[in-house]
């Protein structure tokens, strides 16, 4: 039973990993543009689409309706982090050396000049 056990708790958290990464949402800056230009671009259309068939039904629960549809889209759409989102990831620069490193490197190399000017 325990053996049982063991195997369950360890595919739980295989799958918990799985969609601990996939809900990460680290989106670089391009992928965080598109994201904003779909979200934008949606809510004014779901705006534009309800209110015209909110207008034509006479109803203001079916324009509230359709646009409320239309944003959980827009929201399913853009808030996980999705592939297309991950395109061009940031390329970051290599760290550059402390202080306190660059002024050991300086410390050694007066000293090396130092020991070159005595002999």
């Amino acid at each position: 039973m325990s053996g049982l056990v063991q195997k369950v708790t360890d595919t739980v958290n295989a799958w918990l990993e799985n969609a601990r990464i996939a809900a990460e949402g680290k989106i670089p800056f391009q992928g965080q543009r598109l994201a904003d230009r779909i979200m934008q671009e949606l809510l004014v259309l779901a705006a534009v689409i309800s209110f015209a068939a909110g207008y034509l039904l006479e109803s203001l629960s079916a324009l509230m309706y359709i646009y409320g549809i239309s944003t959980l889209l827009a929201i399913i759409l853009v808030v996980p982090a999705w592939p297309m989102y991950k395109k061009n990831p940031v390329r970051w620069l290599p760290n550059l050396p402390s202080d306190d490193a660059l002024r050991k490197g300086e410390d050694r190399k007066e000293s090396a000049s130092a020991s070159k000017k005595d002999s």
